[in-house]
């Protein structure tokens, strides 16, 4: 079974920050992902280093993250002893004033009892004792403002100190913020030039599938991309183009010329079409001429049929009339009626012109 890359959490991440042990974790990574070796030919391969890509891309996002959750902990806990220090310094300065308090009283306290003894002893000593009592206390004033010299320097040399600490400490948290947000620049201004690297090889149609952008049988590697100096890139991006170019024309003129075969293809089919459907024409024309007379033939044979059936039934009928007239007339005759009387009685008859009385013939 294929060993996977081990995702740090942000803690882990963080402690591999503090104690400095990144690129030891790093370098396993890189050689985890570097030996991996995936089948680009099959789809669980390419989805394999699809996934392994993908893992990298997890432990960069994660480890960014700790370093600015690390970046945060520590501006916030610089601010903190800043202003822990500052407290220091007062607490201090004030502990200082309440431990010498003593002596300060002490120092009070003997000044007005010294007061108090050569006040007594102006009333008591002679005028000289009185001189020597006054370079004592002299000597004494002396010593006192020594004291207060050397309490000051030292106080001064402490607040000297505490300022020059936070200075220090101050410096060295906007170095690093300057040295971050440089660090940072360069990052970004890397990317964004790695970005417009990845659009320009986007832009020639190449799809990346993981490891590399791929079209037909055009390629460039993602290790590349990395290592290829501007120049060199520069030169790959345009030797990729104008092969693109030069197989774009190729196609474009192979499309042209089979348009330009389909259009006369056509434009033949639709002329030898015209022919065929003129033929067709002339054919049906004639088929519907040939249709038209012979239906015409028909009728003419049927109405001369008919014409003949209807002067036959006359020529029947007339004869059928005249044998029964002629029998009817032969009645009449029988009967003392004169021919031309009998004829005219026979023809009012059959005219339907004597009320009552008809022929049936």
């Amino acid at each position: 079974m294929e060993n996977e890359i081990t995702v740090v959490t942000e803690e882990t991440a963080i402690v591999k920050f503090k104690e400095n042990t990144l690129d030891v974790y790093l370098k396993s990574v890189e050689e985890d992902a570097l030996n991996f070796v995936g089948d680009v030919s099959t789809e669980p391969g390419r989805k394999k280093i699809i996934s392994k890509a993908a893992s990298v891309t997890k432990i960069k996002t994660t480890i960014d993250k700790a370093r600015k959750k690390l970046t945060e902990s520590e501006r916030v806990f610089i601010n903190k002893v800043n202003a822990e220090g500052k407290k220091s310094f007062d607490f201090l300065t004030e502990l200082s004033q309440k431990v010498r308090q003593p002596v300060t009283d002490y120092e009070n306290e003997k000044k007005r009892i010294e007061q108090e003894r050569r006040e007594k002893a102006e009333l008591e000593l002679a005028w000289d004792e009185a001189i020597v009592e006054n370079e004592l206390w002299k000597r004494e004033q002396e010593i006192k403002r020594k004291e207060a010299e050397e309490k000051a320097k030292e106080d001064a040399r402490i607040a000297r100190e505490e300022v020059e600490a936070q200075e220090k400490a101050q410096r060295e948290y906007e170095e690093r913020v300057q040295r971050e947000a440089k660090e940072k620049a360069e990052r970004d201004a890397k990317k964004e030039k790695q970005d417009q690297k990845i659009k320009r090889i986007e832009d020639l149609g190449l799809i990346f599938n993981g490891q590399e952008w791929i079209k037909e049988d055009i390629n460039i590697a993602y290790v590349d991309l990395l290592t290829w100096s501007d120049e060199e890139f520069n030169v790959s991006i345009n030797k990729i183009k104008t092969e693109i170019d030069r197989r774009a024309k190729t196609e474009a003129e192979e499309r042209a010329k089979l348009k330009a075969e389909r259009v006369e293809r056509e434009k033949k089919e639709a002329l030898e079409r015209a022919e065929r459907e003129k033929q067709e024409a002339i054919n049906q024309a004639k088929l519907k001429q040939a249709r038209e007379i012979a239906e015409k033939q028909r009728l003419e044979r049927v109405a001369a049929e008919e014409k003949k059936a209807t002067e036959e039934k006359k020529a029947r009928h007339h004869a059928h009339q005249k044998k029964f007239n002629r029998e009817a007339l032969e009645d009449f005759k029988k009967n003392g009626f004169e021919e031309e009387t009998a004829i005219r009685i026979i023809t009012l008859i059959a005219k339907k012109e004597i009320s009552h009385i008809s022929m049936n013939y």
